[in-house]
């Protein structure tokens, strides 16, 4: 990398602190949800903060996720592993019907039935189901709705979440501890989420024969703990995805892509990738990396789940059709990303007037010297139309709605 782009990176990674927050912010707004956390635990059961804002994000429409777990239920992966336990409600797991990332959670102990659990118990044939539907609608607040495991705001900023905990390492995610990787995550944290364990969230595989009885393993705590390891560029880079994903993809495609795959994504090549790269002089190019992964995903359809990768999450995600347009928005966004970037509404929001337009123009004038048009800042607009003419059209229609002229 020459002296240029390395400036330019330091450029954007600046710019972009300004918008996520510098390393001291994030690290303050994790330490304020970890100490809630600690503050709001109750009797029935433990709090947990999970979503954007307890990873240290705090961008428009930020989502905070509380995640409930019920401390007065325990499962097990194995009869053999369940231990004697006179106040807790034993359930054991079965995942020989169901897809990867996914279990039954049978009764165990139906001497210590506790009766107040009764109504969200399936029976079939000889053997007793926590329903994850049932429990999904019980005590559903009338200012709150259902939004996959979540009950949920309107606006989706805050969503609550029923968990259950299995304090054990699962079989299906061993291979996540020993297989080969770059220097990260590193042999302490996974020991740490290994001793954690897995949640379960009540939402089973969409259209399978026993939805209703299914239980999503979920990898939050772990996920929080691999974010928070993150480096501060790292950390940009999930942060300027999202911001891609809400406000350009979201706004053409809905909702084809969420999140959870970027996030996955993020992990997949955090392994691959040296944590010495993820430095501030390397933005762009760590950036262009993750949007190039994010292209090859779609294209492929193949998002494997980062602790089971049996599970692909693409699986059955699109159909030709929309699979098609998006992978053309993808295409474009990865030919010229600041073209797009600096007009996504969060760029627009920061520093808008002359100082937030020289960012973007430096940040376009080093993308079109890369294909050997130089030009100066005042000429970007009219050069940066040889180069994408479709998006250059777009602007065009937007001047021209908005009242302005022609446009840059």
């Amino acid at each position: 990398m020459d002296l240029r782009d390395k400036n330019l990176s330091l450029q954007f990674y600046d710019y972009l602190c300004n918008i996520v927050g510098s390393e001291d912010v994030v690290k303050t707004r994790r330490e304020i949800f970890t100490a809630k956390d600690i503050s709001d635990n109750a009797v029935f059961g433990n709090y947990i903060s999970s979503g954007s804002k307890a990873e240290g994000l705090d961008l428009v429409g930020s989502d905070f996720d509380i995640m409930v777990l019920l401390n007065f239920i325990r499962v097990y992966e194995n009869l053999d592993d369940i231990q004697s336990n006179s106040d807790k409600l034993l359930l054991v797991m079965e995942t020989y019907d169901t897809k990867p990332g996914f279990a039954k959670l049978k009764l165990a102990n139906k001497s210590l039935f506790v009766y107040p659990m009764y109504d969200m118990f399936d029976t079939v044939g000889e053997s007793m189901y926590l329903s994850s539907k049932l429990l999904r609608e019980s005590n559903l607040p009338d200012c709150l709705v259902i939004h996959g495991p979540c009950h949920s705001t309107a606006n989706g900023l805050i969503e609550i979440t029923d968990c259950l905990r299995c304090e054990k390492w699962i079989t299906s995610a061993q291979q996540w501890i020993h297989r080969s990787r770059t220097a990260w995550p590193d042999n302490m944290l996974v020991t740490a989420a290994v001793q954690y364990g897995v949640l379960f969230v009540p939402i089973g595989c969409k259209h399978s024969p026993n939805e209703d009885l299914q239980w999503r393993i979920s990898f939050s705590v772990t996920e929080k703990m691999l974010i928070h390891s993150f480096t501060h560029t790292q950390l940009l880079c999930y942060a300027l995805l999202k911001i891609i994903l809400k406000d350009l993809i979201k706004a053409r495609h809905e909702d084809l892509l969420c999140s959870y795959f970027l996030k996955t994504i993020m992990f997949w090549l955090s392994e691959e990738i040296s944590p010495s790269e993820w430095k501030p002089e390397n933005m762009i190019s760590c950036f262009l990396d993750c949007i190039r992964r994010l292209v090859y995903c779609v294209e492929y359809k193949t998002c494997l789940h980062y602790f089971i990768p049996e599970n692909n999450l693409f699986e059955d995600r699109f159909t030709d059709n929309r699979h098609k347009e998006l992978l053309e928005t993808l295409r474009s966004i990865y030919r010229s990303p600041w073209i797009y970037v600096f007009h996504t509404k969060t760029f627009k929001q920061f520093l808008p007037g002359s100082v937030g337009l020289t960012y973007g123009r430096k940040m376009m004038i080093g993308h079109l010297s890369r294909k050997g048009i130089n030009v100066s800042e005042a000429r970007v607009g009219k050069a940066l139309a040889t180069v994408n003419l479709r998006y250059h059209h777009l602007r065009q229609q937007q001047w021209r709605i908005q009242g302005g002229g022609g446009g840059r």
